[in-house]
């Protein structure tokens, strides 16, 4: 004989299940508040100098050595 279990019982109200998010229009784009987050996050990254070591670094890998490698190997062949 098989034994059945029930299903487990819904949370109690106010507990569980999330409600599904509200749905909002969305309104014009404000290019002035794109510009001003735009420009205090560029202004965040010239003063970063954690930031731009690094990219100086793989900027001398990809744009450099890499290629200085690849042409002496393709005038070598």
């Amino acid at each position: 004989m098989t034994t059945t279990i029930d299903p487990p019982a819904p949370p109690p109200k106010g507990q569980g299940y999330p409600q599904r998010p509200v749905q909002r229009e969305t309104g014009r784009i404000e290019w002035g508040q794109i510009a001003t987050v735009a420009r205090t996050d560029l202004k965040q990254l010239i003063q970063a100098k954690d930031f731009w070591g690094p990219m100086v670094g793989l900027g001398a890998i990809f744009f450099c050595v890499v290629p200085t490698i690849l042409l002496f190997s393709l005038t070598s062949i």
